[in-house]
């Protein structure tokens, strides 16, 4: 089953509605801290400064490992979330994986 946390604070309520019928599990969460507990991957589809000042270290700490930023918006500093251990996948941009990441040209090979 799909398990998904939305972690927007000024658009939790558009999300409820706009996701509402939706098959799985998800969970609308105002701290971004508390919203990356226990997850795989991080979404950043928008360019609020609010994620741009995020401590990923502690994000990083919290997440499942191998963990995984997907920047939609570029925004990140992608070279230092690799450093703290993320895989990054930013848009336009070579991926930075470690060997636990997946590599995009060695699963399309699979």
């Amino acid at each position: 089953m799909l398990s998904s946390e939305v972690k927007c604070p000024q658009a939790l309520s558009t999300a409820r509605q706009d996701l509402a019928g939706l098959p799985g599990i998800i969970s609308y969460v105002e701290d971004p801290y508390e919203a990356t507990k226990g997850c795989h991957a991080i979404a950043v589809m928008t360019e609020w400064n609010l994620y741009k000042q995020l401590d990923y270290k502690k994000i990083y700490r919290n997440m499942v490992q191998p963990a995984f930023i997907f920047d939609g918006r570029n925004i990140l500093d992608h070279r230092h979330c690799h450093e703290i251990g993320f895989n990054v996948y930013p848009i336009g941009k070579p991926e930075m994986l470690h060997s636990n990441g997946v590599n995009s040209s060695w699963a399309k090979k699979q």
